[in-house]
Order: structure tokens, then sequence, then C-alpha cells
């Protein structure tokens, strides 16, 4: 025979195997023509197995499952989804060749599941999918225990440590004619049921479960956040801070922030902010709030008609453990052409206490540039007067848990006497949240609280309307 042979090429641009053609030696020589045809078909194998098989695994894309959906007999089918749990911590440990055997591992036993490869996929998301064709949800949920058994049993050597994986495994019944989004995004909630109920790293997708409707809700949230980072869904709003002892004319005020989704419901931070937490977004939410208050401040110009204006924006917890965070944050600032004098940057006492080290450089590192800083819902924590000498502050908020008790509850007036004291003592203002009427602001003021916000000084507003109609608020104390 005479032989002609030309790789074929795997996503790294490795010869993962050849493309042959054999040609009986009376038959003559091998011709130009062959040879690019030779090439043209390796080409088309090359690019046939690059977007249709994982190189890791060697198990169909998600493209394949989309297309077995599409062709799918009559029936009841199952769909199974096996997600490794940690994976980003696994990949900061141990690397990617590490994970990758894992990969390669999940993915034998889920073809020995499946009796055959054909069935079996990677999925665009990295996690490991299996389709069972006319099958019984039943029958699958204890297969489906058995394989997530032997693979949460198995260890690997890695970089000297024995590493045992854990996955997850949800899985989802359907019909012939079901949108493979749906399937995959119903496998999605099983796997994120499991994670949350951890003793049982199984879980059947079930429509009427309250934990996999709470589920569908927070992850409606997740992706309106992710949306509304790219698109802007978020809005500004501003509360003063007014003066309750004395006559000071200069703004000083709180930027808040509200969530609208496409439909133009309201979200409130206590629905979008545990989620922000969750999935680690806050440091990018509050660096998207700190861009969007500059540009306000800057357009405004409130800061050349005041020099003295004191703008509070929130900082969440997981912000101290950025790199870099502050360097983007001075870089803000001085990109807005607004003096850091101008910025306090509020930090509650739970978070800043979670990891007092990290709450420490970051505040120092920034008063060092010349913002001003504030401890929010000071009281409602540990309420240790020690946090207040270990952090380097200009305010200190009391939570309003106790100032809007403190008419009718001697304890909370006590506690907002004692807290003004002792920051007054350390040089601090201090600053009342939840000031909801009159009564309230005049015992503040004989306290000698310096500061009041709530409703019963002013509601918040769109940050550009309070802006350009910015007036004191006619509410002045003692």
């Amino acid at each position: 025979y005479r032989v002609l042979v030309t790789p074929v090429y795997g996503e790294a641009n490795e010869i993962i195997g050849t493309f042959t053609i054999l040609r009986r030696y009376e038959q003559g020589r091998i011709s130009t023509s062959d040879k690019s045809l030779i090439v043209a078909m390796a080409q088309k194998v090359t690019q046939a197995i690059q977007n249709s098989y994982d190189p890791i695994t060697g198990l169909g894309k998600q493209k394949k499952l989309e297309s077995q959906f599409a062709n799918a007999a009559d029936g009841t089918h199952v769909l199974v989804q096996i997600l490794l749990k940690e994976e980003e911590y696994l990949l900061e440990q141990l690397g990617h060749g590490p994970v990758n055997r894992i990969h390669t591992y999940i993915a034998e036993q889920a073809c020995q599941s499946a009796k055959s490869a054909l069935n079996c996929f990677r999925l665009d998301d990295g996690s490991t999918a299996i389709l069972f064709p006319n099958a019984n949800v039943d029958q699958i949920y204890l297969k489906s225990i058995k394989l997530a058994h032997s693979i949460n049993n198995k260890s690997f050597l890695a970089t000297n440590q024995d590493v045992r994986p854990s996955v997850t495994v949800g899985i989802a019944e359907f019909k012939n004619d079901s949108p493979v989004e749906d399937v995959l995004f119903q496998t999605s909630m099983a796997n994120r049921i499991a994670l949350e109920k951890n003793e049982n790293y199984v879980q059947v997708f079930s429509p009427d479960d309250d934990l996999i409707i709470n589920q569908r809700s927070a992850s409606k949230i997740l992706s309106t956040l992710y949306e509304a980072l790219e698109t802007d869904l978020f809005e500004l709003y501003a509360q003063s801070i007014a003066p309750l002892t004395s006559e000071d004319q200069s703004p000083h005020f709180e930027v808040l922030l509200r969530l609208f989704d496409r439909d133009g419901a309201f979200l409130a931070p206590d629905e979008f902010i545990p989620i922000g937490e969750k999935h680690n977004l806050m440091p990018k939410i509050d660096l998207w709030v700190m861009e969007h208050t500059l540009a306000r401040l800057a357009e405004s110009q409130i800061v050349e008609r005041f020099p003295n204006t004191v703008c509070s924006v929130n900082l969440s917890g997981q912000s101290f453990a950025v790199h870099n965070l502050t360097h983007k944050i001075e870089w803000l600032i001085k990109q807005s052409g607004i003096a850091p004098e101008n910025i306090c940057l509020e930090v509650t006492e739970t978070s800043a206490i979670a990891d007092l080290g990290q709450a420490q450089k970051f505040i120092h590192q920034l008063r060092e540039y010349g913002c001003k800083f504030a401890l929010d819902d000071f009281g409602a924590g540990l309420s240790s007067f020690t946090y207040l000498r270990e952090l380097e502050l200009d305010y200190v908020k009391v939570d309003g848990s106790f100032v809007k008790d403190m008419l009718t509850d001697p304890i909370a007036a006590a506690m907002v006497r004692s807290i003004h004291d002792i920051g007054s003592v350390m040089g601090l203002e201090t600053v009342a949240e939840y000031v909801e009427n009159e009564p309230i602001a005049q015992a503040l003021s004989d306290i000698g609280v310096h500061f009041g916000q709530g409703f019963g000084i002013d509601k918040p507003m769109p940050i550009k309307e309070y802006l350009s109609t910015w007036v004191l608020p006619e509410v002045k104390y003692g």
C-alpha cells in the first residue's frame, strides 16, 4: 500500500490522532489532489472534534447534548448533572492538572453509570451531564447515589497531599418536547439545593419544593444583579444627614442603592444584598456605586458651591479583602476631580470586626489618602467600645434600633447616650439613624448627638434630584 497520513489537532493544538489514506500499490502514486483532499478532510475532522468534544474528558460538549434533546424520542427521560464542589478552591490549591484528572475520573464514572459514552457530556459550566433516555427517575436516583458515592470516596494524590473531591448531583425528569435550557436550569437548581442541604448530595428537582421555589427566586435576583452591573439597572438615591447641634450649612448625605428589575419591580436591599454577598459580587457593586456617585457629584458641581460637602458611601466587608481595591477607589476619586475629604466611607460594625486586621489596613490606607470613615450600625453587633479605639474613624452611627425606641425605653436611651459620650471623648462625631419624628430629634439634640438621619428629617430621593434641588432641611434643634 501507499500510505498518506495527516495529523488531526485538539484544542491545545496538540496532535490527537491522524487521518489516513491507503492506496493499493498497483493503483499508482498518490497525487497532489489526493494530498489536498486529505488535508481538507483532516481540517474538517479537527474542527468537528474541537467543536463537539471536550479536550479534557473526551465527552461530547453541550452542543451534542442539545442535539440529543432535539432528536429525543417520545416518552419520559432523565437528565443528571454532576457538579464538582469548591472547584475554584481546588484550582487555587492544586492547579489545573490535578483538577483535570478529577474531571476525567468523574467522566469515567459517568460513562460507566450510563453504559455509553455517547450519553455523557461536559457542559459549558464545566459540570458533567448524563442523559438517560426512557428512564424512571426513581431508578436513576439510586444510580446517582451510587455514582456520587464512588466519586466522593476516591482519593487523588496531588502536591504531596491526599485530596478527596466531593460532588453534588442534580436530577430532572422531562418530556421529549422540553427545552434543553429549562431542564438544565432544573438540574442546576437541584444541585444548589443539594449544596444548601449539605447532608444529602443527590437531589431530584421538584417544582413544588419550597427550597426550589426559594432558589428560583434567588437565581432570578442573581441574574438581575449581573444584568444591573452590565447595563446600569441600579439607581442611586440620597438621604440627608442633618446637623442637630450646629448651624452648619454644608450638604451632608448618604448614598443609598436601589435596584429595579427589567419589569420595573423594586428589589429591597435586604433581598439582593445577601445574594450579592453569597456570590461575592459586593466588591463590584461597591465600585459601581463609588464610580457613579462620583460622576453625579462632579456633574452637579455641588462641591464647588459647598466645599465642605460630605457624601457617605457604604462599603461591604467583602471589599476589605480585595487586593488593590483601595487603589481603585483612589483612582476613581482622582479621575472625578472630587477631593477625598468630601467622601465618607461607611462600614458596618459587624463587617469591620469580622476581619479586624483587614479592616484596619483598608481604613488606614484610604484615610491616609484623605477619605473620612464612619462606623455604621454601631450597637447592632457585639457592641464593644474597644473597636472604636482599634479603628481610625471620623463618625460613629448609632444603630437605629436604639434611636427609634429611646423615648419609651430607658435602656435604649442610655445606650444612645453612652455611645455619644464615648465617641465624643474619642473625638468622633455621632450620627443617629432612624430619626422618625421631631421629639426623637429633640431628645438627640439634648444629649448632644451631632447629626440625625431618618424619615423625620427627610426621605430618600433620586440622587440627581437631591443634588439639583439641595437645600438644608429646616430641622435645627438645640
